[in-house]
């Protein structure tokens, strides 16, 4: 069963940190809903036992990858737990990161230049990511972020600034991460073409 929360609920956690000025509700994924505290800190919240194991995982690895991309990743600036019928739960707060989400309309409708270059910027992040071999046995085997699609990347002056998300980043086949990347029937997607310009990017 999956926790709602309410901003009340979360306001004694997030006290024990910072002062709140404001707080609001900023949206859910399938492991968390997010809160924005005085407008520039993001807190994730798991949203059953199962998401707390992942934001935990989430929380060690932002912390081992930090300073190694070009772009911004979200950075922890505290965690805590709390207790749900003798189970432990584990929160974090983050810097908000600069940029906003795009549609597929929107990205799709960027001039050709900016698409290539959005294509560079995200082959370059996968590669990287993909170079912290935690496997040494196994080099087809590489560190994935694990849910790579359009609506957990960041464009700013429409550039890809940011990504966030990495509560499902697991060690597997690198084509794994763009499965998204590909998918030409998900309306929400980048669009194979575009998938394909990253993927040459990636191979080169």
């Amino acid at each position: 069963m999956n926790i709602k929360y309410t901003i009340e609920q979360i306001k004694p956690f997030v006290e024990e940190f910072i002062k709140i000025e404001n707080i609001e509700f900023c949206g859910y994924g399938d492991h968390s809903e997010a809160f924005c505290v005085n407008n520039g800190i993001i807190i994730k919240f798991p949203k059953n036992k199962e998401a707390s194991d992942c934001l935990r995982n989430e929380i060690i690895l932002l912390n081992n990858i930090q300073n190694i991309f070009q772009i911004e990743i979200p950075n922890v600036i505290f965690q805590n737990e709390f207790k749900i019928n003798d189970d432990n739960f584990i929160f974090f707060g983050s810097k908000k990161l600069n940029g906003k989400n795009m549609t597929k309309e929107e990205f799709l409708a960027l001039e050709k230049n900016k698409l290539e270059k959005a294509a560079e910027t995200i082959a370059y992040f996968l590669k990287t990511l993909h170079s912290i071999n935690v496997n040494k046995t196994n080099k087809e085997l590489v560190l994935l972020h694990g849910d790579f699609s359009l609506n957990h990347i960041l464009f700013q002056n429409e550039e890809v600034s940011g990504i966030l998300d990495f509560a499902d980043s697991h060690i597997g086949n690198y084509e794994k991460d763009f499965m998204y990347l590909l998918d030409d029937d998900d309306p929400d997607e980048f669009g194979k073409e575009f998938g394909e310009m990253v993927l040459k990017n990636y191979l080169q």
